[in-house]
């Protein structure tokens, strides 16, 4: 008799694809962020995009977004903050001169 090539997929490998199907992109995970308003500069809603996906962020309220628009938002004030600094450095070393 000639030996038959079992075609059926084994336990594990039907286990593994079932757990990688029920893996979530956290980034499409809903995290509530809320982002600071006043009357001057920081008074209107902030547009944000990811991969061609955007929204439009209300200030003042708490809100729910996917994370991978609150990443951004996160980045975006972190780079503000440098920015800030850099420019608060350089113009102490100009008044030095």
């Amino acid at each position: 008799m000639a030996n038959k090539k079992n075609t059926e997929p084994k336990e594990a490998e039907v286990k593994e694809e079932v757990t990688e199907a029920e893996v979530k992109d956290p980034n499409e995970e809903y995290v509530e962020i809320r982002l600071f308003k006043d009357s001057g500069k920081y008074n209107s809603d902030v547009f944000v995009a990811v991969n061609g996906e955007n929204c439009i962020v209300q200030r003042g309220k708490p809100v729910k977004i996917k994370r991978k628009f609150a990443n951004v938002i996160m980045q975006q004030l972190d780079e503000d903050e440098r920015t800030e600094a850099m420019i608060s450095e350089l113009t102490s070393k100009a008044a030095d001169l």
